[in-house]
């Protein structure tokens, strides 16, 4: 899943204005792999885009990676205040 996560860090730095604070986690959940992406509040809503659009294309990108290793993966955008707070 290696190749997952490194294809969503870039993906979702070269969005944002703040790429030093972007950083990409994993953890196993029973229905699949989650990714939780932290980045700055104030670029939040560029890694989500007008409708959702950015995002879901995002994750459509990572499950094709997800799909090739038979194995479900699930995106999670958290700002980073609330990464500190959970």
């Amino acid at each position: 899943m290696e190749k997952a996560i490194a294809l969503l860090q870039y993906l979702v730095q070269a969005l944002v204005d703040h790429p030093e604070v972007v950083s990409v986690t994993s953890g196993v959940q029973e229905n699949g792999l989650v990714l939780k992406v932290t980045v700055d509040p104030r670029d939040a809503g560029m890694v989500i885009g007008k409708k959702g659009y950015v995002i879901r294309a995002i994750r459509q990108l990572v499950n094709v990676i997800g799909s090739r290793e038979r194995e479900r993966v699930m995106v999670d955008i958290i700002p980073i205040e609330a990464a500190q707070t959970a």
